[in-house]
């Protein structure tokens, strides 16, 4: 009986000081701090640092450098256990990924989110919230995961809008990213329905476009096959690579035989939710977008003229 009138009691005053409460508050900001503070150190030990996007954008246009990006689903895939909405869980793969992130090419950039160290003051205070706690459940197992005293790329990149607070932040990377495929014959090799730059100008200044698409779940299955058309396809061309983990792995494969290959998983998307001033995950009309609430009920299908204009654009379809 005391038990019950006690955990009844408990959760009252757990309820009455959650929402709107100075103490409460005051709990939680120490909480994050404490958690923030102790993670830098850890970082700071472990001599890991992030290149801003601009940084990132530039090494890969002076220096002509492929990049492999491990945002949260690639780590995540690195943990026991784990899989995406995307990708079931494939060993061979994981593999890969630690393969990938722990490789040292010179013509390889290896890119994580900067949400990690909790230093751009523009990205929304949601998002640095949901790293916070990311670090706190994940942080032991993911400087573990890290390799030490090293400078990585910016994962956002691609990430450039939705995440952040200043639109004109995410106009300036959009263009630095255009800069990137500006006259250059580019292979975009993407999941069936991701489609980039269909329907938007995102590669209207590249000098040719085409097009390898691979399936839209489970990628990693035809690895192989896709690896192999990315060297048939791509030689003398710069290949953007939209699938997911795939692509992180990818990435690092094409480089070590010098091609040119950049992990740009949600660059279009990013890009039409900035052109329409989005200000959530929302469905895009005729493309796939994975992290939109209706996403097993999207609408695929193209305008007659877009529709040409991207079936002109394959030259080869592994699905």
């Amino acid at each position: 009986m005391t038990h019950s009138i006690l955990r009844r009691f408990t959760t009252r005053m757990y309820y009455k000081f959650r929402y709107n409460n100075p103490i409460a508050e005051y709990i939680k900001s120490a909480t994050e701090k404490h958690v923030i503070a102790k993670w830098k150190a850890k970082v700071e030990t472990a001599a890991i640092s992030i290149d801003s996007c601009e940084e990132t954008i530039k090494n890969i246009v002076d220096n002509k450098k492929s990049i492999s990006r491990f945002g949260d689903g690639e780590l995540r895939l690195l943990r026991p256990g784990e899989q995406l909405y995307f990708q079931d869980r494939d060993e061979l793969m994981v593999s890969k990924l630690r393969e990938a992130l722990n490789s040292n090419l010179p013509n390889l950039i290896i890119g994580l989110n900067e949400g990690i160290i909790q230093e751009n003051g523009l990205l929304k205070q949601k998002v640095k919230n949901w790293w916070i706690v990311y670090l706190k459940d994940h942080g032991l197992q993911l400087i573990d995961l890290l390799p030490k005293n090293r400078r990585y790329g910016n994962a956002n990149i691609t990430r450039f809008y939705i995440d952040y607070t200043d639109s004109q932040y995410s106009l300036r990377i959009s263009e630095m990213l255009k800069n990137i495929w500006n006259r250059k014959d580019i292979l975009i090799v993407e999941g069936e329905f991701s489609r980039l730059g269909v329907g938007n100008d995102l590669f209207e200044n590249a000098r040719s476009l085409h097009r390898i698409l691979c399936p839209v779940k489970n990628a990693f299955s035809r690895y192989d096959e896709i690896l192999e058309a990315c060297k048939e396809y791509g030689k003398e061309k710069l290949l953007i690579l939209a699938l997911g983990p795939t692509a992180t792995v990818l990435a690092y494969d094409l480089a070590k035989e010098h091609y040119w290959a950049l992990d740009m998983g949600h660059v279009d998307v990013e890009y039409m939710w900035m052109k329409m001033r989005a200000t959530g995950r929302v469905s895009l009309r005729g493309k796939a977008v994975a992290e939109s609430k209706d996403r097993d009920s999207a609408d695929y299908s193209l305008s007659k003229s877009d529709q040409q204009e991207y079936n002109s654009s394959i030259v080869k379809r592994i699905l």
